[in-house]
């Protein structure tokens, strides 16, 4: 990936998305972040569009102003609110739905056009779908949603690489939403930061490997 390109990274004002956006800078001519939230850095490689991801006039009027190919389309965006899929009310399902499914379709349905051959996709998706827990139940439907729409636009577009991430706890927000003081203390102490996850998902850009997986028995991390 020695060719100055352009990349999408959706959700890249959030912890994990801007951490991505760090890693993409030396290798990238253009980055373009669509969010709803400014971006907490700043460089001159770096476009913000500020876009709500879940409303597809918003997102396709974002995509039509890059004017380029887009060789990277990383999809991060993502909310969780807790509780079985009995707990969960209506307004969750639809909540987490609207951003954590439509959101990525949207953003592949519109960038779809400007992704050439060899371009490559990246979906992070969540350790829950491999390793499913009553709760969180719907956000773990979600995911694993994602996982498999990943996999259908594979099937469509056999010109694009297609890659997904199911992480493990990493230190964010999200991780700490909904959980009271002394479960987000112990779940601090075994979280990763947000940057050793970029790294890990940077390797995987650039190799063979189509899945990065957290592996819930030994608390790492594979490829394959």
């Amino acid at each position: 990936m020695s060719d100055k390109k352009t990349a999408i990274v959706t959700g890249g004002s959030g912890v994990i998305g801007s951490s991505i956006v760090r890693t993409l800078i030396d290798e990238f001519e253009r980055v373009y972040i669509l969010d709803i939230t400014k971006p907490p850095l700043e460089n001159n490689k770096i476009t913000f569009i500020q876009t709500d991801l879940s409303v597809s006039e918003d997102i396709e009027a974002a995509i039509k102003k890059i004017d380029s190919r887009v060789d990277l389309l990383v999809l991060t965006a993502g909310v969780i609110r807790r509780g079985t899929i009995f707990d969960s009310s209506e307004e969750d399902f639809q909540y987490m739905f609207d951003n954590n499914v439509k959101a990525n379709w949207l953003a592949m349905k519109f960038a779809a056009p400007k992704l050439g051959n060899h371009s490559t996709m990246i979906q992070i998706a969540s350790g829950y779908v491999l390793e499913p827990v009553p709760d969180p139940g719907l956000y773990a439907i979600t995911k694993a949603t994602t996982s498999i729409m990943s996999d259908i636009l594979a099937l469509t577009r056999k010109d694009i690489r297609v890659k997904k991430v199911f992480p493990g706890p990493v230190l964010t927000p999200l991780l700490l939403e909904g959980r009271t003081k002394k479960q987000q203390e112990k779940v601090k102490k075994i979280a990763i930061e947000p940057s050793e996850l970029a790294t890990k998902i940077h390797k995987l850009l650039i190799s063979d490997y189509s899945e990065l997986q957290f592996v819930d028995a030994s608390w790492d991390y594979k490829y394959i």
